[in-house]
């Protein structure tokens, strides 16, 4: 719509046609203004270029011609503006760029989403020329807050364009782009909250709201706020995965921030929720004891190194490709790890590794080369020898088994230990009871009568389970023998009264207490054919310390042993005698004693006298009587007692 302003504008008489021209187009209709010296018309439509208006009372009239000339021109359309995404609070500077047309010199003043849908009002000015320079085809608006977050179109309110001549009834602008204005992104949680200083490229997980695809920013403190596009990737709305960069020093923290653009000089775009990230150094693992376990793992092991910190969760341990979360810590030099399940290979290891923000593992060591971790096969445990013990505790228990040490670890053994029922013990490491890959030697605790299993481990962590079972006895208790004398050269058959004898014979692995007797070789035996111990019997008697005999139990109060031929030294001497349920392991220490003699000793007759055709019964009194062999009779050189009764 154009206002003409001057003298007789309005039609004089019905068949007045006052009219204007544009241009070359005529007659264009007017319409009376609010006086005799104003009128309006539409202006239609023409090419770009200056044009006059005229007016007159007929097509052919040209006589009024407007003071100044009308301009045509091409209207500013623009469809793309960067970013096209801005913070609701406002404040983003927007830049827009036109498809067609220019803009004049001079400011110009448009409304921004002035639409019934939403209700927003106020007014912001669009510049010329939006990178710093003054490009005809581009401009530049500041972004005003909003209540409403969406998509809001820039529109022109006054379609003037103003300049230093005046009002230029010209269209300026046409079509301009719809810029979305959106609630600000937050950030709930960042994991890790470590990272690597120095550019590290600790990987982080951001936590939130409100992120979007290719236009959500990142920045993490003052290093990256320059540059916010660190490598990242919106995994969702809620999810971002970037990244960590910037020249960070170690032991110091910066704010995860996101944008809702990604123009960083939006400064009302970036959230302001304070989740603080930690750099730290990355740990160093030196040295773990032990160094090897099974392959169903569970083994505990301690590692030493340094920068080790107390990250809860997030201190993890890494064996191989798994990685648990540390057993626990104990100081920035130590960490407790417990190994996982794991394939067994005992000629190689696996690296073992620590992180303090469950990301970024202990790197090679200079000079140390990487901390590793061997798996060897399952333990297995196939008997035990002795498999019984009195309750006192104390019994010497060699446990047959299999993958006891790896091969190539058998100089690693402080860590082995046994298990009977609830209580562990440590194997024996020294001597000839060191552990071998077939056998450990472990000393039984004290334990209440009754059967538990046996297992072992080869470090500290998970036992065995194939329930070899270890029978706890009430220890004997011998209390009278009889005789307590005999030939040194043995074969006096002892009785041994007292309490808790057992009869069983020497075995390891499954089935003991099969009832047996001395050289009856009886009950199961899991050795070898060869083995010494094969059918020798658990009960036994043994005679000052050094003499060991099996024996026979009559009851579980009376047992019998056959005295063995003594040395010269033992002659005419009192020997402790004890006695044994498990085959000489455990010895009840009692006190009762026999005394061997070198030759049999008569003491008196009875009767003293008798008729010389023989056949009168004698009664021989004395000591060292046996039944096995002949006492020779002192009334004739070629007679022998005979019936003879210790």
């Amino acid at each position: 719509m154009i206002t003409l302003a001057g003298r007789y504008l309005q039609p004089s008489s019905g068949n007045d046609e006052l009219s204007a021209r544009v241009g070359t187009v005529a007659p264009v209709a007017l319409r009376p203004g609010a006086g005799a010296a104003g009128a309006e018309l539409i202006a239609p439509a023409h090419v770009t270029r200056l044009v006059d208006v005229v007016v007159g009372r007929s097509p052919a009239d040209a006589a009024a011609r407007a003071p100044a000339q009308w301009l045509y021109r091409r209207p500013f359309v623009s469809h793309a503006a960067s970013p096209a995404v801005v913070a609701a609070a406002g404040g983003a500077r927007i830049r827009i760029f036109g498809e067609t047309g220019t803009l004049p010199p001079n400011r110009v003043v448009v409304e921004e989403g002035r639409s019934p849908s939403d209700g927003r009002g106020g007014r912001i000015q669009l510049q010329r020329g939006g990178g710093g320079g003054d490009r005809a085809n581009e401009a530049s608006i500041t972004a005003l807050p909003t209540a409403s977050p969406g998509f809001h179109v820039i529109q022109v309110t006054l379609p003037w364009a103003h300049g230093a001549g005046g009002a230029h009834p010209v269209m300026e602008m046409d079509r301009l782009p719809q810029i979305q204005h959106r609630v600000g992104a937050a950030v709930f949680a960042v994991h890790p909250r470590a990272a690597v200083p120095g550019g590290g490229g600790t990987v982080l997980n951001i936590h939130g709201r409100d992120f979007v695809v290719g236009e959500t920013a990142v920045r993490l403190g003052e290093f990256t706020a320059a540059a916010p596009h660190a490598a990242g990737v919106v995994v969702s709305s809620a999810l971002i995965r970037v990244e960590a960069a910037g020249m960070h020093h170690f032991d110091t923290q910066a704010p995860a921030e996101v944008a809702s653009s990604h123009d960083a000089a939006d400064a009302a775009a970036w959230s302001t929720d304070g989740l603080l990230v930690a750099f730290h150094r990355v740990p160093s693992a030196y040295y773990s004891d032990p160094s090897w376990g099974t392959e169903a793992g569970g083994t505990s092991c301690k590692l030493t190194g340094r920068e080790f910190r107390d990250a809860g969760a997030q201190l993890k341990c890494q064996f191989g490709s798994t990685v648990v979360t540390a057993a626990g810590f104990i100081s920035m030099n130590h960490v407790d790890c417990v190994s996982p399940a794991h394939a067994p290979n005992p000629q190689r290891g696996v690296r073992l590794a620590v992180a303090v923000n469950g990301r970024d593992y202990s790197d090679e060591v200079e000079r140390r080369g990487q901390l590793e971790f061997t798996f060897g096969p399952q333990l297995e445990v196939f008997g035990l020898e002795p498999n019984h013990g009195p309750g006192t505790g104390g019994t010497v228990v060699t446990v047959h088994g299999g993958n006891f040490v790896p091969t190539a670890m058998e100089s690693q053994q402080s860590a082995f230990s046994c298990r009977f029922g609830l209580t562990p013990v440590l194997a024996s490491v020294t001597g000839v009871n060191q552990v071998t890959p077939a056998t450990a030697v472990c000393r039984a605790p004290p334990h209440h009568v009754g059967f538990v299993s046996v297992e072992v481990s080869a470090g500290p962590g998970n036992f065995t389970t194939f329930g070899v079972m270890f029978e706890y006895q009430a220890a004997a208790a011998p209390d009278v023998l009889f005789p307590p004398t005999g030939l040194a050269s043995g074969g006096t058959l002892v009785t041994v009264a007292g309490a808790n004898f057992i009869a069983s014979n020497n075995q390891f692995g499954y089935g003991h207490g099969n009832p047996a007797h001395p050289g009856s070789g009886g009950g199961i035996f899991v050795g070898s054919s060869s083995d010494p111990l094969a059918g020798l019997d658990a009960l036994a008697c043994r005679f000052g310390n050094a003499y060991t005999v099996g024996a026979s139990a009559v009851s579980s109060a009376v047992l019998r042993c056959e005295t063995p031929v003594f040395s010269d030294a033992t002659i005419d001497r009192a020997l402790a005698v004890d006695t044994s349920n498990n085959g000489g392991e455990d010895f009840a220490g009692a006190q009762t004693y026999f005394e061997p003699l070198a030759h049999a000793l008569v003491v008196s007759l009875s009767p003293r006298a008798g008729t010389n055709n023989g056949g009168t019964v004698v009664s021989v009194y004395g000591q060292g009587f046996t039944v096995d062999e002949p006492v020779p009779s002192p009334l004739h050189p070629e007679a022998y007692i005979i019936n003879l009764r210790p």
